[in-house]
């Protein structure tokens, strides 16, 4: 059998991995085509498609469990690089104790001095607060 429910989460996946449990392989490869016609004929966007096609059968039920019909919007490109610009400031400020012109010389991309700087000191004061509350928490 397929490696579809290696764990099965929930009663369906439980009952699923039973009835395939004693079958041969290619039944159970057979299923998951007929699936995956039919999640690629009723998806509603092509997005959809891509995100089956790039995650394994597994993974794509446990995301679809996880939202469950809801809609999720996704970061853009530039937000991710953004998120990694900010980090590499807040560790070479706050870690490294450089300045900014090391820093700037240092990332991958210009940044504003002045607006990376208020982050990484917003950014500082939010990590700080969540290792108060983890060492709080552990006490």
């Amino acid at each position: 059998m397929s490696d579809m429910f290696t764990s099965p989460e929930n009663l369906f996946e439980k009952r699923i991995t039973e009835m395939f449990k004693s079958r041969p392989p290619s039944e159970f490869d057979m299923l998951l085509k007929t699936v995956t016609m039919i999640i690629a004929e009723q998806a509603p966007s092509d997005d959809m498609v891509a995100l089956y096609n790039l995650l394994s059968m597994e993974d794509f039920v446990r995301v679809i469990n996880l939202f469950d019909g809801r809609m999720i919007k996704f970061f853009s490109r530039k937000e991710i690089q953004e998120a990694f610009v900010l980090a590499l400031c807040f560790y070479y400020r706050e870690i490294e104790g450089l300045d900014w012109k090391d820093i700037s010389e240092k990332l991958p991309i210009p940044v504003n001095p002045l607006s990376y700087g208020s982050r990484v000191k917003k950014l500082s004061q939010t990590v700080k607060q969540q290792l108060a509350k983890t060492l709080g928490d552990a006490s």
